[in-house]
């Protein structure tokens, strides 16, 4: 870039702090655009909508990064950004609802470039008008998975050619240089109890995750593994739904809601667990996927979304039909009672994991995109 060239990359998210799925994503894009700003000489600007400021330590980055926050307030974050956009090269939004933020912008300035990362679900419907509009004109459109991009270019119109696949990535969770899988995805021959583990928001515009499935799958499972713990880790406004549910199943010795932990009690959830669940319905990649396969768990998914780009039935895991009860109650019996099958689908997900969704895989894919932004 010639010094005559605007010199800022402006990333705009929608939430950087937290520990939820797009929350994390966007901390490791915040810590691949900050080297990248680095090696191109770029100020570098980071923004949260809804968060209240503060520092951030992306994974892989060599420090905290600062960031600005502006506490749900929409005009003050869209005020921020528009008057350095003059001045801005690249904008980095993080959620299509973004995307007016571009389109305008680049009215104050033509020769900015403007990329959009899309998530999943909330493309697979048409976008209002505008939003509509900002993703037709960005520069790129960064989607997850082969399905949201078919999806952006089906029912947003956007041109193919201007649609990057860029699958998300996570750090190596086990010890530096330990490349093997975790060794307790066998049930030791005295034991008689079965770990299994969900993790995802439990709000009640969420219920396409599927929780309810697997507590109504799991009263034939009980019966012939009555020691069997069910771990459900998240909270929201669904949860009291769900407690009710466990209770009308009579699975309350069974399943226990941990609510929201740190990151720290996460990684030994999935450490400890035996099979990761979640039929979940609506996921544009499924990023929980990738963390249980990092530790080496088999998951047990359903076959819609983009869900078979992750999981492959019968090799790292199983697909259900949609939330097929009967099914779900199938392939945890069969894992639960066939521990050479658990370790070997154990063994493929942690190579799934390393092959695919490895940091380092994603940082060098996320960086070719910012390098077709740039140019």
């Amino acid at each position: 870039m010639s010094a005559n060239q605007a010199h800022n990359l402006v990333a705009v998210l929608p939430q950087i702090s937290g520990g939820g799925g797009i929350e994390r994503i966007c901390q490791t894009a915040v810590g691949v655009m900050g080297q990248f700003a680095r090696e191109h000489r770029l100020e570098f600007h980071v923004f949260s909508l809804c968060d209240a400021g503060g520092t951030v330590q992306p994974d892989g980055a060599p420090g905290p990064l600062r960031f600005t926050g502006f506490s749900g307030n929409k005009i003050h974050c869209a005020w921020s950004v528009l008057r350095l956009a003059r001045h801005t090269r690249i904008l980095f939004l993080g959620h299509p609802y973004l995307g007016p933020l571009g389109f305008i912008a680049r009215v104050l300035n033509p020769s900015l470039r403007y990329g959009v990362m899309a998530h999943g679900i909330e493309v697979w419907q048409r976008l209002s008008p505008m939003r509509w509009k900002a993703l037709r004109h960005a520069s790129l459109v960064l989607a997850p998975s082969r399905y949201t991009a078919e999806k952006i270019v089906r029912l947003q119109q956007v041109p193919q050619d201007r649609v990057s696949v860029v699958p998300h990535g996570i750090p190596n969770p086990l010890p530096h240089g330990n490349n093997s899988h975790p060794a307790n995805n066998s049930l030791p021959a005295n034991r008689l109890g079965l770990v299994l583990l969900s993790v995802a928001r439990m709000q009640s515009a969420e219920k396409y995750k599927g929780i309810d499935a697997v507590m109504r799958s799991l009263r034939p499972v009980v019966q012939q593994i009555p020691e069997l713990t069910y771990y459900i880790v998240g909270d929201g406004d669904d949860r009291p739904r769900l407690e009710a549910l466990a209770r009308e199943c009579r699975l309350e010795q069974s399943v226990i809601f941990t609510g929201r932990i740190p990151d720290s009690e996460l990684w030994e959830r999935y450490q400890n667990c035996d099979i990761f669940v979640l039929p979940s319905t609506g996921e544009g990649f499924g990023l929980v996927f990738v963390e249980a396969m990092s530790f080496g768990k088999p998951v047990i998914a359903s076959r819609t979304g983009a869900t078979p780009e992750v999981v492959m039935d019968g090799v790292n895991g199983f697909l259900v039909e949609g939330q097929n009860e009967a099914s779900l109650s199938e392939r945890i019996l069969r894992l639960a009672t066939d521990p050479a099958l658990r370790s070997r689908m154990g063994q493929a997900a942690r190579r799934t994991f390393e092959d695919c969704y490895s940091l380092q895989k994603y940082r060098s894919r996320f960086t070719d995109f910012l390098e077709a932004l740039a140019s």
